[in-house]
């Protein structure tokens, strides 16, 4: 159906990734995953056609038809709804040419080139439905969950969950033989999910997936494709999400076993050289006492120092024919441990929110929620759940102090709160600074020994720690600079609003485990199902 064969990028002298193969069948449901920057949404473009490959070919003998709903929605911001669904799915490109097209054979003399041009535009308009658009498009809005949008709306004008809808129903509204999904469910509803999940399940498309919901990934891929990085090429798994983690996890234990097998045999060589070499010194420091003796000892040395020297020989011989066995990468980790606040238990009362009525920017209206009344109590664990535009997202930022958005009630704050929040772009104060100036700001009364010594034991790069402004880190990057600030701040409740979003798996596998040890009370905003569900959340607010 479609072939990567050798595919590599590089820009600017750098590698991206090289030693791409890998094929792409009838009702293939793949999950492409990798670590954040190893190019996964740079070789979607790739295949899609956005972008050509600087080594290897995609090869596509059936000309299928390639659909790429991106993670990136900047570059169509200033698009209508309309205008968006109407490009993406090439329904303009399609009118636009078979209108061309009837005008030369209106105004143009009819020859072969002229009938063949009107044919060919023809073929594409009926191909896709034109005539029909704007039925499909409404049908599609609706099975997004977006069937009352304004379609005259910009999507600069509409929230990050709404865009995503948006562009599920401009790949409702198409008929591709295969599809590319950049993570599809950031900022996606639970809802949205479902829609989605259930749309792949029924579609006679092939469907291409990168994301990092694992459960997404376990309900809708059938194979797995770890796009490693560098000239690593890929690494195929044909099997479901799970059992991609087990095999995963089983060919880490092989690997470790041949290192740790490698480094004993090489340890066991290195020790009989040594041994040998000390035995070559002891011969030629013995002495004897009379010629005699020293004639039948210089003999019995030089047949011994032979021997010696033969079997250092083979030892050495030996030692270089030892394969060499790298260790494996080890998983990313954020090994640590949350200071236990201070003074928090059960009955400490940290916020508490009476009668809230928040307005709020939906879809370029005002609109209300509420009235809404909790508590949040120490080492309590709370999500906030509701569909995309519900304005969760406004309660935690009325929570944090932002008063623009409060109509009425109030929210009260314990004087001994301390609040570690994650927003979900992992947001730093100083983005334009690197991770040292970041941290020092979030934790302003922490030594200058002890924000470096605090970096460092997040695994931050140096680099990172000294020179690259915190825009050009990863959302993984950035989300540890933030827990280091949690850390020394000691922070009795932690905030998270979608703080899973541009993380990659093993980023928010190491995330959720370092959150889960955390004693104090936490306040989730979150549509990834298996994260929420691994932090042993006790309450849920819906939000309507």
């Amino acid at each position: 159906m479609l072939n990567v064969h050798e595919v590599g990028y590089e820009t600017d002298g750098k590698e991206i990734f090289s030693n791409i193969d890998f094929n792409i069948n009838p009702k293939d449901r793949i999950g492409l995953i990798g670590d954040n920057g190893v190019g996964k949404s740079l070789l979607l473009k790739i295949l899609v056609g956005d972008i050509q490959p600087t080594s290897g070919e995609i090869i596509n003998p059936e000309r299928l038809r390639i659909g790429l709903m991106p993670q990136d929605f900047s570059t169509w911001l200033d698009h209508t709804v309309y205008d968006f669904i109407e490009e993406t799915t090439g329904v303009q490109e399609a009118r636009n040419k078979f209108e061309e097209a009837c005008n030369k054979l209106s105004t143009e003399k009819e020859d072969d080139n002229v009938l063949l041009i009107y044919q060919e535009a023809q073929d594409k308009y009926t191909q896709l439905e034109v005539y029909n658009f704007h039925q499909r498009l409404k049908k599609s809005l609706k099975k997004a969950g977006v069937g009352e949008i304004d379609t005259n709306l910009r999507l600069g004008e509409i929230s990050g969950g709404q865009r995503t809808k948006i562009a599920l129903a401009a790949i409702f509204a198409d008929k591709h033989d295969l599809l590319l999904l950049d993570e599809p469910t950031n900022n996606l509803d639970q809802e949205g999910i479902i829609v989605l999940e259930t749309y792949i399940e029924h579609s006679s498309a092939s469907f291409v997936l990168v994301s990092h919901d694992r459960r997404f990934l376990r309900n809708a891929s059938k194979k797995i494709i770890e796009l490693l990085g560098g000239n690593n090429g890929v690494q195929e798994y044909t099997l479901g999400y799970d059992e991609y983690v087990e095999a995963k996890k089983n060919r880490y234990e092989s690997d470790t076993h041949h290192h740790d097998q490698y480094v004993k045999k090489c340890k066991q060589i290195e020790k009989q050289i040594k041994k040998m070499n000390s035995n070559v010194v002891s011969v030629s420091s013995n002495r004897s006492r009379t010629d005699n003796d020293k004639l039948n000892t210089n003999f019995r040395k030089e047949k011994a120092s032979n021997s010696i020297s033969s079997r250092l020989t083979s030892l050495k011989t030996k030692s270089e024919q030892v394969k060499r066995v790298d260790p494996p990468e080890e998983p990313i980790s954020l090994n640590f441990t949350f200071t236990e606040p201070e003074k928090l238990d059960s009955s400490n009362r940290l916020i508490s929110v009476e009668n809230l009525v928040i307005e709020y920017t939906h879809n370029n209206s005002i609109s209300t929620i509420g009235p809404i009344s909790f508590n949040i109590y120490g080492k309590e664990r709370i999500a906030l759940i509701g569909n995309n535009g519900s304005g969760k997202t406004s309660i935690i930022n009325a929570v944090l102090g932002s008063n623009k958005f409060i109509k009425e009630g109030q929210i009260r704050l314990s004087p001994s709160i301390r609040i570690g929040y994650i927003d979900q772009n992992q947001s730093l104060p100083l983005m334009n600074s690197n991770a040292l100036d970041n941290l020092r700001t979030l934790c302003p009364n922490i030594p200058q020994n002890e924000i470096m010594h605090l970096l460092v034991k997040f695994n931050i790069e140096r680099q990172s720690i000294t020179y690259t402004p915190a825009y050009k880190l990863s959302g993984g990057e950035r989300a540890k600079i933030i827990l280091a600030g949690i850390v020394a701040n000691q922070s009795n409740i932690i905030i998270l609003d979608e703080p899973t979003n541009n993380l990659d798996i093993t980023t928010t596998d190491a995330l959720e485990t370092a959150i889960s040890s955390y004693r104090g009370a936490l306040l989730v905003v979150s549509h990834d199902r298996e994260f929420i569900q691994n932090l042993s959340i006790e309450q849920t607010i819906s939000i309507k």
